[in-house]
């Protein structure tokens, strides 16, 4: 059973249905890793708990604001209430940075990840507000997790219950548009064919004009 952590304001199964506007304006934090360390569960117990985390939009200016949305400080609000869940793994579904990736962004972001980082590993995908290339100067993320595909960054998290996919859909900075290109489906296309038949989740940043 694979549990999923939707955070808001408060921690919380979510479940109702909202727009993306409302998704963003709200703070809900849309893949890399941070303190990689392999995902545990209990013996016997075949569920996985989840933080699912999207669209931080996490900017090196704390005080930035857009339209009411603050999103240094809704990600800094509700960190101790997700680490307070306890979850097994998080993910941030992409837009991690604020506009344009900036490599400042992402050292802000980091420094906001570190409390929970020490108690699980994070995934974070690429959405069309990142910057991969800036993104790996200051994440650094780990080999062990990624596809070995060209200008991708693709992460496959492991675990009993479930197998989770994060794809790639970067295709431009700060554009409405998105690809996932031939490299990453053929990759995708063997990837499925070798592995068992656990249930795979599949994550990707979808995109819309802001």
């Amino acid at each position: 059973m694979c549990h999923f952590l939707h955070v808001n304001e408060m921690p919380s199964l979510f479940s109702k249905e909202t727009n993306l506007r409302s998704f963003i304006r709200n703070g809900v934090l849309t893949t890399a890793m941070i303190g990689l360390a392999p995902v545990q569960s209990q013996e016997g117990d075949d569920s996985f708990h989840l933080a699912l985390l999207s669209d931080t939009h996490i900017p090196a200016d704390k005080s930035n604001e857009y339209r009411g949305f603050r999103p240094w400080e809704n990600l800094n609000r509700i960190m101790p209430d997700v680490i307070a869940a306890k979850p097994q793994a998080a993910l941030i579904n992409g837009d991690a940075a604020r506009l344009t990736g900036e490599v400042e962004d992402y050292r802000e972001l980091k420094q906001l990840l570190n409390p929970l980082a020490t108690e699980c590993p994070i995934f974070i995908g690429m959405g069309n507000h990142d910057h991969r290339e800036n993104f790996h100067k200051v994440m650094q993320p780990s080999k062990d997790n990624t596809a070995e595909i060209e200008n991708k960054h693709v992460v496959v998290i492991e675990h009993p219950a479930v197998r989770i996919v994060q794809l790639d859909s970067l295709l431009y900075v700060d554009k409405v548009a998105g690809l996932l290109g031939k490299a990453q489906r053929t990759w995708l296309k063997t990837f499925l064919n070798q592995v068992d038949d656990r249930p795979v989740v599949f994550f990707c940043a979808p995109y819309s004009r802001r």
